[in-house]
């Protein structure tokens, strides 16, 4: 367990350092705890895949993009379209 909390922690701090930051350039961060969010999403996936190895790239890819509030900012541009 210490290793996975260990990956989640430099994944997270990686992700919030790179990719937030660069998207925090063209778009508002719509997520409160980032960093926290992040480690949570890498711990909570990982554990999920353990114990659904049958999940669907689908299923995945829904609940990172609601955990990250994309949805909201899909059904945003579809408004304003």
């Amino acid at each position: 367990m210490r290793f996975i909390n260990r990956v989640a922690d430099a994944s997270a701090t990686y992700i919030v350092e790179t990719t937030v930051a660069d998207f925090g350039r063209l778009h508002k961060v719509r997520i409160d705890h980032v960093y926290e969010t992040f480690y949570m999403l890498i711990l909570g996936i990982v554990g999920y895949m353990r114990q659904h190895p049958e999940a669907s790239d689908d299923v995945l890819k829904g609940i990172i993009a609601q955990t990250l509030h994309f949805e909201r900012e899909r059904e945003q541009s579809h408004h304003t379209a």
